[in-house]
């Protein structure tokens, strides 16, 4: 209605619906919640603070509440089913990429154990929501960490690895002879997965549990990678420099 306080005039109608038809046009061209693009602004380095404060009072967020940012390898699982395992407790998520982004209040200890087989997770330190470039940049860093065996990696548990990433460049890690060799007894079956349990545990027989064979069998796989790498596991340094090249190698093939 048209609050005044003469009498109604004859057009009074029109100009109501005029009216109507305009805010139909403004509200349905304004963000809100479930527009990614107020989700790439949150997370745009290149964004004022205003900006964003506008951006995360769309998405329901405060700027000053504490929010974690997350980002989401999908591989082949279907991006519907990965939104869908993100709906509950999710604020909202958006594609940038390869890699999707998932703004969370907070995220569960088991987050792992119930994510869709092939995802894997990315976790930003738990930040104030206008911090959320920064929370995005190491999400991005720690997904670069994960693995089959390891599907979700916190910020927060690297430590200084976190800097190995950030200064590490693929054309760094090319010059690496460890990376060649390994990526070499990767045409192997079996072989990477066996180094990769024996630098977790630093047992042969722990190493043969965790990947289901016979602990010959995997002693043997461990001598000749030994061979073919020039330097004993069990020597001074050596399962660490194992372990630091495996970690290279993870890093190159997983650019976020």
């Amino acid at each position: 209605w048209l609050e005044r306080g003469e009498v109604p005039l004859p057009l009074d109608e029109m100009v109501l619906e005029r009216f109507a038809i305009a805010a139909a046009v403004i509200l349905d061209g304004m963000p809100r919640r479930g527009d990614a693009g107020l989700v790439e602004l949150v997370l745009s380095a290149g964004a004022g603070e205003v900006e964003r404060s506008r951006a995360l009072r769309l998405l329901g967020v405060e700027p000053d509440a504490v929010l974690r940012v997350l980002a989401v390898d999908t591989r082949d699982v279907p991006i519907a089913e990965v939104r869908e395992f993100f709906r509950d407790g999710g604020i909202d998520m958006a594609s940038l990429g390869r890699v999707h982004a998932v703004l969370v209040k907070s995220v569960k200890p088991d987050l792992g154990e119930r994510l869709p087989e092939g995802v894997r997770v990315g976790v930003g330190p738990a930040l104030a929501a206008i911090e959320a470039p920064a929370a995005w940049r190491r999400a991005c860093t720690a997904l670069r960490f994960t693995a089959a065996e390891a599907s979700v990696v916190h910020h927060e548990a690297l430590g200084a690895l976190a800097a190995v990433a950030v200064r590490m460049r693929d054309e760094d890690i090319a010059q690496v002879a460890d990376v060649a060799v390994l990526d070499r007894l990767a045409a192997e079956p079996g072989t990477l997965g066996v180094l990769t349990a024996f630098c977790a545990t630093g047992s042969a027989r722990q190493a043969a549990a965790r990947v289901h064979r016979h602990h010959s069998t995997v002693a043997a796989r461990l001598a000749h990678a030994e061979a073919r790498l020039g330097f004993s596991f069990s020597g001074p340094g050596g399962r660490l420099r194992l372990d630091l090249a495996l970690l290279l190698r993870r890093l190159r093939d997983n650019p976020a």
